[in-house]
Parts: structure tokens; C-alpha cells; sequence
């Protein structure tokens, strides 16, 4: 059964959990609440079994796929904590991951994953079908 989190602090109570990354714990005086602070994590750290299909609707991790498996992503830079890239821009049916082309960063931060897609709109960050494209290509780099 997948885990079920309610934001960044949760999800990342739950990567520290299980083992994924290492943790230290501080006390934001302004806050008054434990936090956890993660150090030393990975995007491929972060994009575990279920991850993905945890973030993304099953229509964009079908369509992302579909991306992906059909190469169509173009890493513009990539390392363990920033993943950049231009994702999409194929022809063919939606389907068959066709669309337009846009430029995908996935992050991997103290608060867990972030994303941005040039395709989504500043206030509904999903994770599309791009980020799961970007996501896949970056779990096929670190399993080489």
C-alpha cells in the first residue's frame, strides 16, 4: 500500500522513515515546531518505487511514460540534486506522449521533491506529464 503524506514536511517524515535519507533535527525557535532537515538527498533518492505514481494523476504518468519511452527528453543539465531538461515536442496521437515541448526541472531539497513545468500555470503546480517523463529519464541515468 502507498503512503499517504500531507505536504513536503510529511512526505519527508516518511522518505527519513524508511531509510531513504538521513535526517537531523532542529527547532525553529520563530516556529515553535520540530523540524526535520534533510542532508544529503537525492532526486533519485526522492523518485523511489511508487513515487511517481504517487505524484502524478494515472493519465500523466501514462502519457509521461509514453514520453519517455519514446525519448523525448532532452536533459539540459543534470546532477544528484537538479534535474533540467526539455520534455516533450513529439508528433503522433497524446497517447503516444505527443505535444508540445517544454522545459521540466525537478529539485531535490530539504522539503523533499520540487517541480516546475513550463506548462503549468505558477498557481497549480501538478506534476504532468513532463515531470513524470523527466522523472523516468533521471531513475534510467542512476540505474546505469
Amino acid at each position: 500500500m502507498a503512503a499517504t503524506c500531507d505536504g513536503p514536511a510529511d512526505a519527508l517524515a516518511h522518505l527519513i522513515g524508511a531509510g531513504i535519507i538521513e535526517a537531523r533535527a532542529t527547532w525553529p525557535e520563530s516556529f515553535g515546531i520540530l523540524a526535520n532537515m534533510a542532508t544529503g538527498i537525492s532526486i533519485a533518492a526522492l523518485l523511489g518505487p511508487g513515487e511517481i505514481e504517487r505524484l502524478a494523476l494515472p493519465s500523466n504518468v501514462k502519457y509521461g511514460t509514453a514520453i519517455f519511452s519514446r525519448g523525448g527528453v532532452e536533459f539540459i543539465r543534470v546532477d544528484d540534486e537538479t534535474a533540467e531538461a526539455w520534455v516533450g515536442g513529439l508528433s503522433g496521437t497524446i497517447l503516444e506522449g505527443a505535444g508540445q515541448r517544454r522545459r521540466t526541472i525537478l529539485t531535490a531539497s530539504a522539503n523533499g521533491l520540487e517541480w516546475t513545468c513550463a506548462g503549468n500555470p505558477k498557481s497549480h503546480q501538478i506534476f504532468c506529464k513532463h515531470c513524470v517523463a523527466l522523472a523516468l529519464a533521471v531513475r534510467a541515468l542512476n540505474s546505469r
